[in-house]
């Protein structure tokens, strides 16, 4: 989104990606129009130790959230989705 677009975000969380200063960020963006939007985007550690977001990533609809994170689990392994609802008894979201 570009041009004079502002927006408000909340509920950040990096995630280490690979150990070199590289994270995925995932947060909940609020336009100024009230837009609501979940954002995973690459960031990157700069000389200064700073996280600076790159091009990479992706912004959807707060609307398609289900299916997206839907889609995401049936795409894991066994392993894998037991992993994430481990996690989710283990924190509690308000």
């Amino acid at each position: 989104m570009r041009g004079s677009y502002h927006a408000e975000e909340s509920n950040v969380k990096f995630i280490d990606k690979n150990g070199r200063g590289d994270f995925i960020r995932a947060a909940r963006v609020t336009s100024d129009k009230g837009e609501e939007y979940l954002d995973l985007r690459i960031f990157y550690t700069n000389d200064e130790g700073e996280k600076c977001p790159t091009q990479k990533g992706v912004r959807f609809n707060t609307e398609i959230a289900v299916d997206v994170v839907a889609a995401l689990l049936d795409a894991m392994t066994p392993d894998e989705f037991n992993a994430v609802m481990d996690q989710f008894g283990n924190e509690d979201k308000q």
